[in-house]
């Protein structure tokens, strides 16, 4: 567990990770796909390889700041598996790990929900002008992904280093530390119910 404070190179590192998780989510997907066929029976597996790619690639940068960070992987893998693009259910799934450590990381719903809608609007506005000046081609959708996927990367890597950061300061001058923080046991009362 790092006992700096997060600061750009986090910024940078969860942004190509966000980028890369979609990246390597998305050739997985195709991979399937052209496997096993594009059926309604395919969606769900789809959006569990998604979510798994970028659960990974994440989990790999918030290890060192986030206890019990492995719980990330399976929030992101059942977020991207449940809801796909529905970017506010990964929100809710994620926010349950963070929770436990972060304070307000009830921030952090709102935020996927902005970013994947600012992701797939530049994707709509970058594509469309794309298309019609270099015609159909593989590269211009993939250009216009790869912008969506930084905006968004950037967005949450943004929200995420600000959350980290407050966390550590709250802890500094508690004098704890993350590894000495209580683990609480997600119980559907304390979520559904309010405090």
């Amino acid at each position: 567990m790092s006992r700096k404070l997060p600061g750009f190179l986090f910024w940078l590192q969860w942004t190509i990770a966000t980028v890369l998780g979609r990246l390597l989510g998305r050739a997985a997907v195709e991979l399937l796909t052209w496997v096993a066929g594009n059926g309604p029976h395919i969606l769900p597996v789809r959006m569990l390889l998604l979510g798994a790619a970028i659960g990974i690639c994440q989990w790999w940068v918030l290890k060192p700041y986030l206890p019990r960070a492995h719980r990330w992987l399976v929030a992101t893998m059942l977020g991207g598996g449940v809801t796909g693009r529905a970017a506010v259910l990964t929100g809710l799934t994620q926010w349950l790990v963070l929770r436990c450590c972060v304070p307000r990381a009830g921030i952090w719903i709102g935020t996927n929900l902005i970013a994947g809608m600012m992701s797939w609007f530049l994707f709509q506005w970058v594509s469309g002008p794309l298309l019609v000046s270099l015609g159909v081609h593989p590269w211009s959708v993939a250009l216009a992904r790869l912008l969506g996927d930084l905006v968004e990367g950037g967005v949450t890597a943004s929200v995420m280093l600000g959350l980290l950061k407050q966390s550590r300061v709250n802890l500094t001058q508690l004098g704890r530390t993350p590894d000495s923080l209580p683990y609480r046991k997600l119980d559907l009362r304390t979520v559904l119910l309010p405090r």
